[in-house]
């Protein structure tokens, strides 16, 4: 069900300009809780909760867990901690002139994903792990990668 998803959202990174390797980029990684016993959802979640109810309407609350904001260097291996479980987001690829970027994500319980994104946009992965409240767990990256000026 996700799969499709990622595939209609993969796009070709152009040779643009060049992300120093040692140039750290900011990635934000939220950690989503979501579930089908309530209708809350945290008012920081309400553009991601309307675009994963397009792909699982059946999930209607949504919380914040977790925020996890750090600068990595191209390559490097952000873990994630979700409780009884782990993901990894690499950054693989530099920015294109039009802010783009791949990044492969590790969820748990998923195969691993490759996808190009927008810069300062979330990209939400739904993955098949659960709390013990069975609340499933969402995980949204986003990158921001370094500016035109410090790009050779």
């Amino acid at each position: 069900m996700l799969l499709p998803m990622i595939t209609g959202l993969l796009m070709s990174i152009s040779s643009g300009y060049v992300c120093p390797k040692t140039e750290p980029i900011q990635v934000v990684v939220l950690v989503i809780l979501a579930t089908d016993q309530n209708s809350e959802v945290s008012e920081r979640l309400k553009e991601i909760a309307a675009e994963i109810r397009k792909k699982d309407p059946q999930l209607t609350g949504f919380s914040l867990q977790t925020t996890l904001n750090k600068s990595i260097v191209l390559g490097e291996t952000l873990h994630v901690d979700l409780g009884k479980a782990k993901a990894e987001v690499i950054i693989n690829e530099k920015t294109d002139d039009a802010g783009r970027m791949t990044i492969t994500v590790k969820p748990p319980k998923l195969d691993e994903i490759t996808y190009t994104c927008t810069c300062g946009k979330f990209f939400p992965i739904i993955t098949n792990h659960y709390t013990i409240d069975k609340q499933r767990v969402i995980i949204a990256v986003m990158a921001k990668p370094c500016k035109k000026g410090m790009m050779k």
